[in-house]
């Protein structure tokens, strides 16, 4: 058939003859078939994508009559204020025609085609001798429904109609996707479609799912999900800066979200993800479920992304971590510390992941293959005892795991002194690369490798973590954190009478010191809070000095003397009455008898010290002289 020619038998008296592209002069006229539902912006959609059309849409099951139908169609072939005002404003002119065959029947579709053809034939022969500067085009917008054979659209060879099938009418760029064409024609491995998505947009769609697939080993409250919301959005809309590493970052990406995307590339690319292109069994059920093949591939790249941003978020949050990096927590920070503590938490972040993938992989790996099942990840704690506490240092317990391997090797070197021992520790952690005092976030090694020496800020941040992960446990649970740090700070600092450089100092100080240590917490753990203070300070202003007998005694001293300060503070008639801040005679004699088993046992330690060490030193003590001095306190 030559399409120039009209159709015989059509009704229409006045058919235009129409051309090889399925127009005539006045226009298209267009039946859409979908499985998509009905996108009430459909109008918007197509004024968005094509400036130089003007679309309207309508629902041919919420007309009332077909007089109303007959009223519509025929003021948007009439003369339109646009063609006289200003001619060249919209090159063309778009009438949709939303039809459910479903909530009107077949035959009424049908009747609707029948109305625009004779409306159409009577407007061309009206301006049979008129130009326009415009066309109109109809388009009959058919939402087939998945299943149910009788309420098919029959598709003939009428030339006056263009029959087409269209699988999604949403835009896939609104989602941050490639659209069906892009996806057939690429590789349907994941990490390679990966580099086309607009992850930001993908980030906000799945990151709150990803979180309810968090299993938190404490309890969490409404303000610690919503500021955790807010955190993650502020980073993937903040802090952009060039991305030195991954090649699949832009240069405009947040620092944030091109962490997330190279970390998801590893995860897809080690557990080999695809697309399922195939039409399966739960693949027609997915069709049915979300309507067309675009939301179903979509619909995988979204559940893969979610799987890895679950996992991303669970390592993240470890040990509360996340806060760490908090725009509003950094932007009160010097900048020089601000810059550190990022770069740190960015690297740590890959290097402590890579070292914990063995375990991530065997999570991610279920149905890796069909990446539609969700996970559930328990965020890990490591505070000592199952201690909730949040970190000050980015990922310590990554760093303290590779120094804590070496325990065993230097707790065997008895005859060493301990700088020396500390100078063989640093010497053999640099073999893990850790790098500890560069700024910048790859997780590259460096050519010649940087130390792990860290300013005296980042080297707080570290002993705070490293006493709540390997110090503070359920027996010290009555010693504040802002007590019990500053008090080993100083004894780590009195076992070589210098202070600690790097973080794996204060590992091997405290091996080699760890029963006096724990000692004196315990002593403290026997106080009420309000007291504990009052001993550290008193603590902090003795003169500095080694870890010896002395010292055990200055501790006994300082406890028993605020065992007094307690009694001597208060009147006879205010403990016969008792108040919440004065100590109780019950709790008064609880932390004396809590005292005892430890005063005695740091006073054998003094007597044993003393002994040790023999006559010939002559900083040592007799055993006489100890006593006397006990006696005298």
């Amino acid at each position: 058939g030559d399409n120039s020619t009209t159709d015989s038998k059509s009704p229409s008296p006045a058919t235009p003859a129409v051309t090889i592209d399925g127009q005539d002069d006045l226009g298209a006229q267009a039946v859409i078939l979908t499985f998509a539902p009905f996108h009430h912006a459909t109008a918007s959609l197509i004024n968005e994508a094509c400036p130089g059309i003007h679309a309207t849409e309508l629902t041919l099951h919420q007309l009332s009559s077909e007089r109303d139908l007959q009223q519509h169609v025929g003021d948007f072939f009439g003369v339109d204020a646009h063609d006289e005002a200003s001619p060249h404003e919209f090159r063309d002119y778009l009438l949709i025609l939303h039809c459910d065959p479903i909530a009107t029947s077949v035959q009424r579709i049908e009747h609707a085609k029948y109305i625009i053809e004779n409306i159409r034939a009577s407007v061309t022969k009206a301006n049979s001798n008129a130009s326009r500067s415009s066309k109109r085009h109809i388009c009959l917008l058919v939402h087939l429904p998945r299943g149910q054979a009788r309420q098919s659209i029959l598709v003939d060879f009428n030339k006056r109609w263009q029959y087409a099938f269209v699988d999604a009418i949403d835009s896939s760029e609104s989602n941050g996707m490639p659209d069906v064409q892009q996806l057939l024609e690429m590789d349907r491995a994941l990490h390679k479609i990966l580099p086309v998505l607009d992850l930001e947009k993908v980030f906000v769609r799945v990151f709150r799912n990803a979180l309810a697939n968090l299993i938190y080993p404490y309890q969490r409250f409404n303000e610690d999900v919503t500021h955790q919301i807010g955190t993650l959005l502020n980073l993937i809309s903040t802090n952009k800066t060039d991305q030195g590493s991954g090649a699949s970052a832009t240069s405009e990406e947040p620092r944030f979200l091109g962490l997330i995307r190279d970390v998801m590339a590893t995860v897809m690319q080690r557990e080999k993800m695809v697309i399922n292109m195939s039409m399966s069994h739960n693949s027609n059920r997915d069709l049915l479920v979300r309507g067309t093949f675009q939301n179903c591939l979509h619909h995988q790249i979204l559940a893969a992304a979610r799987r890895c941003l679950t996992l991303s978020i669970a390592h993240a949050e470890r040990n509360s971590n996340l806060a760490l990096i908090d725009p509003t927590y950094v932007s009160k920070l010097p900048s020089e510390e601000r810059s550190r503590l990022e770069g740190l938490w960015y690297r740590l972040f890959r290097l402590s992941l890579e070292d914990e993938f063995g375990e991530t992989a065997s999570i991610a790996s279920a149905s890796a293959s069909t990446p539609s099942t969700g996970i559930r990840v328990t965020v890990k704690s490591d505070g000592r005892d199952k201690i909730r506490f949040q970190s000050k240092f980015p990922f310590s317990f990554y760093v303290a795991k590779r120094v804590e391997s070496l325990r065993a090797t230097y707790m065997q070197r008895t005859s060493d002194d301990l700088s020396t021992l500390e100078q063989a520790l640093r010497t053999q952690l640099q073999t893990y690369r850790l790098e500890l005092s560069r700024t910048d976030d790859s997780s590259t090694a460096a050519e010649i490798p940087a130390s792990d020496a860290l300013p005296k800020p980042f080297l707080d941040r570290y002993l705070h973590d490293f006493a709540a992960m390997h110090i503070l446990d359920n027996s010290h649970r009555n010693v504040s954190v802002d007590v019990a740090v500053p008090l080993i700070q100083e004894v780590l600092l009195r076992s070589t009478g210098t202070p600690c450089e790097y973080p794996s100092d204060f590992h091997i100080r405290f091996w080699k010191h760890e029963e006096r240590t724990n000692q004196c917490l315990w002593l403290l753990n026997t106080l009420p809070s309000q007291n504990q203070s009052n001993v550290l300070n008193s603590f902090l202003d003795t003169t500095t000095g080694r870890l010896d007998s002395k010292f055990d005694l200055d501790i006994v001293y300082l406890m028993l003397a605020e065992l007094e300060r307690m009694i001597g503070s208060v009147s006879a008639t205010a403990w016969a009455t008792p108040h919440k801040d004065v100590p109780s005679p019950a709790a008064w004699s609880q932390a004396f008898a809590g005292m005892d088993e430890h005063v005695v046992h740091m006073l054998d330690e003094a007597l044993a010290s003393c002994n040790d060490r023999g006559g010939d030193n002559a900083e040592s003590k007799t055993e006489d002289e100890v006593f006397a001095t006990i006696r005298s306190r």
